[in-house]
């Protein structure tokens, strides 16, 4: 396989990765929102500390993703130039 054809299979396992903790990131935000809406008294505390846990996993791995994809699209467009 040439460099720029498995540079576009990482462009798209990249971008698959990056869909996932997008969908991970919004889960955990959207846990930890609807356990802070009620009552301070009823708040699950271990829950809220695993989703801001789980949630900034997230993040950071698109921070990965994101970086990972614009390395691809360079490898892919610079045989373009």
């Amino acid at each position: 396989m040439s460099r720029q054809h498995q540079a576009i299979d990482d462009f798209v396992e990249a971008i698959a990765e990056l869909a996932k903790v997008n969908r991970l990131t919004g889960i955990w935000d959207n846990r930890r929102f609807q356990e802070c809406k009620k009552p301070l008294s009823e708040v699950d505390i271990e829950l809220v500390y695993k989703s801001e846990k789980l949630g900034r996993l997230a993040v950071e791995l698109r921070a990965e993703h994101r970086t990972q994809i614009d390395v691809m699209y360079e490898r892919i467009i610079e045989p373009l130039r």
